[in-house]
């Protein structure tokens, strides 16, 4: 009985236990675009930041925290992101109420 409720408790996350969100899909310029892969897990949450051109596989650029309380700030629009020429600066509302900012370098 154990064991049928780990499974149902875990039949919307990965191998790790995580809880992924749909994909956000943010445009940049052209054909570019950045995809945001949130997730919970418990009381933890993150992203995984990702870029893409055209119909290329996307480039994993890094990650991001959400905090100890398990809030997801993308999927609740409490993000901003911002290009400057060859970097993409993304601004997420932490966990803890306090606005946190990335800076990632995007592949030539």
């Amino acid at each position: 009985m154990f064991l049928c409720a780990l499974l149902i408790l875990f039949a919307g996350c990965d191998a790790s236990g995580r809880d992924y969100k749909d994909d956000l899909i943010v445009p940049l310029e052209g054909d570019e675009r950045l995809i945001i892969r949130e997730w919970s897990f418990l009381l933890g949450s993150g992203a995984e930041i990702y870029y893409q051109r055209g119909d290329q596989n996307p480039v994993l650029l890094g990650q991001t925290g959400g905090g100890d309380d398990g809030a997801c700030p993308y999927s609740l629009g409490q993000y901003e992101i911002l290009r400057e020429g060859n970097t993409v600066s993304i601004k997420w509302l932490f966990g803890d109420g306090i606005w946190r900012s990335k800076t990632f370098e995007l592949p030539t």
